[in-house]
């Protein structure tokens, strides 16, 4: 089976209960909740958290993005202690997992340390964790995806392009195809980028044969492309679930 996950502004928290009942009516078995989407997502308020978990049942995650401002991915020490902060929040509002990617100076390798300890934070409170595109912005991704799964990380979100960049999943099937040989089975490889109902099949059905060879090893993750007049929309959820599944 490939799993749904679908991306929710929660900046809108008189609306937020419907968007969150839409996407799991529709079939997605994730969440990710983010505040400010016009900055690509950064964390979001711990009422939104609450608000959002209280909707789901133990058949469905909600995953809390960890990013405290716009920008690249390396942080200063301020700004950890904060993030780490938000972290114990997400796991006492009620969230499944947390998702966030630290990088060192040179913003183009992963920052070991700091990752590790929030990987061990984040499971000491019953959290899983999904590295987010931070991931697009490394040197070396399939170096990166060892060193993902040596720290115990559960799931890396990529559109297979890099950060900052126009990237569509439907343009990067080869580079799909190279993170889940790397990973195995062993790490869930999210894809992103433009996802869509029309475009969710071809994009499964490229990856069909690798698919094949470990299950729960692929994932899709659309925003945008399930949203009507800027909100989730359940038969365009419902849509790209049967896509996915019947590819």
């Amino acid at each position: 089976m490939v799993n749904i996950e679908i991306c929710i502004s929660s900046d809108n928290l008189p609306l937020l209960e419907r968007q969150v009942l839409a996407a799991i009516n529709g079939g997605a078995k994730r969440v990710e909740l983010c505040g400010n989407m016009q900055e690509d997502g950064l964390t979001p308020s711990y009422s939104a958290i609450e608000l959002a978990s209280s909707v789901l049942t133990d058949a469905q995650a909600l995953m809390v993005m960890i990013r405290p401002r716009k920008g690249g991915f390396c942080y200063s020490q301020q700004e950890i202690q904060q993030m780490r902060s938000s972290i114990i929040a997400a796991a006492k509002f009620g969230a499944r997992g947390v998702v966030f990617g630290l990088l060192d100076a040179t913003e183009t390798e992963l920052a070991i340390t700091d990752m590790q300890s929030f990987v061990e934070l984040a499971t000491e409170n019953g959290l899983e964790v999904t590295c987010h595109r931070a991931f697009d912005v490394l040197s070396d991704p399939l170096a990166g995806i060892s060193q993902l799964q040596a720290l115990g990380v559960t799931r890396v979100l990529t559109a297979g392009g890099k950060w900052g960049q126009p990237s569509l999943a439907t343009d990067n099937a080869e580079v799909f195809s190279s993170y889940l040989r790397a990973a195995q089975g062993e790490l869930e490889i999210i894809c992103c980028g433009g996802i869509t109902p029309q475009n969710a099949a071809l994009i499964v059905a490229q990856q069909k044969p690798i698919k094949n060879e470990s299950s729960n090893c692929l994932s899709l993750h659309a925003y945008s492309g399930v949203l009507t007049d800027g909100l989730v929309s359940e038969s365009k959820v419902a849509l790209l679930c049967s896509a996915a599944n019947n590819a």
